[in-house]
């Protein structure tokens, strides 16, 4: 038996999308950053027993503070992402407000850096097994 969608059901889910158009967006972006303050909090979780022993493996001590810096590093990427989101779609129309250049110039400064910073990290070929 299949799912039966009713015309209201869909005419009020696109009234939805047209009266509040940046809202699922808005809620990709928030599950996103979830993730990536999860992995901000795995990291640094993961190494805050070496303040307390000070006898961690130096090498599990390193991934947990690369996952730390990455999570970090995520969370400032989306805020900068969303903001430039936001920024179009207050100049096209489909928001009210009015945008701060210098923060916008900022944040993509940011997210240039940002992302440097994790491509040369992550793809850059090192790492992983010994052969």
């Amino acid at each position: 038996m299949y799912p039966v969608y009713s015309t209201d059901s869909l005419l009020s889910f696109w009234q939805s999308m047209l009266a509040a158009p940046l809202h699922y967006v808005e809620m990709v972006f928030a599950f996103l950053a979830t993730l990536a303050f999860l992995l901000y909090l795995r990291g640094f979780l993961g190494s805050i027993g070496n303040i307390f022993k000070l006898n961690a493996h130096e090498e599990h001590l390193e991934h947990a503070q690369v996952r730390a810096v990455h999570g970090i590093l995520f969370l400032l990427m989306l805020f900068a992402v969303w903001e430039m989101v936001r920024t179009i779609a207050i100049w096209v129309g489909l928001l009210t407000g009015s945008p701060v250049l210098g923060l916008y110039i900022f944040c993509l400064i940011l997210l240039v850096y940002a992302y440097r910073f994790v491509a040369k990290n992550l793809f850059s070929g090192g790492g992983g097994g010994g052969h």
